[in-house]
């Protein structure tokens, strides 16, 4: 992402799909923009100051192993926060 839109607040998130296995997708919240970057993976964009919600799950052989609702928000200046590891700025959970 360029340094320019991190500084303006633009929030990119990558999700990635592989059919039977693990699944990253956004539940809820107003996105920018979409782009595929891999056939089984893709880059949404956020205003700043979004919320939205991103729904992750992941299955073995013997059937679902994870399933995670996280809820994500851009923290305001001088705030803690802690970084979400498929954004590219820190969140507030």
């Amino acid at each position: 992402m360029p340094t320019e839109q991190l500084a303006a607040g633009i929030v990119e998130v990558d999700l990635t799909w592989v059919a039977g296995r693990m699944e990253h997708r956004v539940v809820f919240g107003q996105s920018l923009a979409e782009r595929v970057t891999e056939p089984h993976r893709k880059t949404v964009t956020f205003a700043p100051a979004s919320i939205f919600a991103v729904m992750r799950w992941a299955a073995s052989d013997l059937g679902l192993t994870v399933a995670r609702l996280e809820i994500l928000r851009e923290p305001r200046r001088h705030r803690a926060a802690r970084t979400y590891r498929l954004c590219a700025r820190p969140w507030i959970f």
